[in-house]
């Protein structure tokens, strides 16, 4: 494996490393069983993802489980700020108020993981074409 690639683990690691964190912080799972599930899924891209990241036969699975679960907690982020919002609408609340940054954040892993099975699995691009077309 390059050592591109491994510094692109770690990066996701440290990533999804300060998210669990967050949300443990945020939403202790102690407290309420919903928080469970989240806390969960963090654990698994912290935990769980890097090591699949670093081995080529699981390294798409990966990529696979980074994009389900970028998408639902983003949708689990967007429902919880709109549920519990309690001011008015305006750009400020949206912007600075809302669960959008930590969206954003979370979204900033995709790219970063797409780099990291691309460096893994580099000859992947080139599968089920002919010679002609390459």
């Amino acid at each position: 494996m390059p050592k591109t690639a491994r510094g692109l683990i770690l990066a996701y690691f440290w990533i999804s490393l300060g998210g669990l964190l967050l949300h443990i912080r945020l939403h202790p799972p102690l407290e309420n069983i919903y928080n469970w599930a989240p806390t969960a899924v963090a654990a698994l891209n912290t935990f769980v993802l890097p090591f699949m990241f670093a081995r080529p036969s699981t390294a798409a699975w990966a990529w696979l489980a980074a994009v389900a679960t970028v998408i639902f907690g983003s949708v689990g982020m967007a429902w919880h700020w709109l549920v519990a919002w309690p001011g008015p609408w305006n750009l400020d609340a949206f912007l600075l108020r809302s669960t959008l940054p930590d969206i954003v954040i979370l979204w900033g892993k995709l790219p970063l993981a797409w780099a990291i099975v691309r460096l893994v699995r580099p000859h992947e691009e080139t599968r089920g074409r002919t010679r002609c077309e390459t």
